[in-house]
C-alpha cells in the first residue's frame, strides 16, 4: 500500500514537473473569463491586447473595453467588433476623444481633448476633424468654423481673450481674407 502511494506521489510530481504545473496555471490568451461566444467575457490577444464586455457570435458586441498593448483604450458600444455608437477612445500622451464612433472610426459628432489643452468640439469623418466645429486654446483663443483635414479650412471666426476677432476664410490653418 505505502509503495502504491510513494509511485502514485512520484509519478504526479513527475508529471507536474515535466508540465510546469500546467494543470494548476491560469489561462493568459484567449478568452480567459466568462462567456465569450455569448454572453459577457474577458478576451486576451497573443500582442496583450485585451477586450472585456460583452460578446455575440463570438464577435465584440454591446458594451465594452479594449485595451491596446501600448495603453490606449477604447470604452464603448461594439457592433460585430466594430467600433460603432457611442464611445470613449483615450492614448497614453493623455488626449482624449468622447463621442460617436462608426465602422472602428471617430465619425459624427465628438469632442477631442489634446495633451496641450486645447480642445476640439464638431464634426468628425474617418478620425479627421471635418466639418463645423470649434477648437478652444488654453491662452483664451478660440476658432469657430469650418475645418478640413484637422485645421481650419473655409469660413470661420478666430476670438482673442481681448475680444477682437477674426473672420474670414482660412486655408490650412492660415487666414487668406477678411
Amino acid at each position: 500500500m505505502k509503495r502504491i502511494l510513494l509511485v502514485t506521489i512520484t509519478l504526479f510530481a513527475a508529471v507536474a514537473l515535466t508540465t510546469g504545473f500546467s494543470l494548476f496555471k491560469k489561462k493568459t490568451t484567449g478568452c480567459i473569463e466568462g462567456k465569450c461566444k455569448n454572453g459577457r467575457g474577458i478576451y486576451v490577444w497573443e500582442d496583450g491586447s485585451s477586450y472585456s464586455g460583452e460578446f455575440k457570435n463570438s464577435t465584440m458586441h454591446g458594451k465594452g473595453i479594449y485595451t491596446w498593448q501600448n495603453g490606449q483604450k477604447y470604452n464603448g458600444d461594439y457592433v460585430n467588433s466594430q467600433m460603432h455608437g457611442r464611445g470613449i477612445m483615450t492614448w497614453p500622451d493623455g488626449q482624449k476623444y468622447e463621442g460617436e464612433f462608426m465602422n472602428n472610426k471617430m465619425n459624427g459628432q465628438g469632442t477631442m481633448t489634446f495633451p496641450d489643452g486645447r480642445t476640439y468640439q464638431g464634426e468628425f469623418k474617418d478620425n479627421v476633424m471635418e466639418g463645423k466645429g470649434t477648437m478652444t486654446y488654453p491662452d483664451g483663443r478660440k476658432y469657430v468654423g469650418q475645418f478640413q483635414k484637422n485645421d481650419f479650412n473655409g469660413q470661420g471666426i478666430l476670438y482673442y481673450p481681448d475680444g477682437t476677432k477674426i473672420e474670414g476664410k482660412f486655408i490650412n490653418g492660415i487666414l487668406i481674407n477678411e
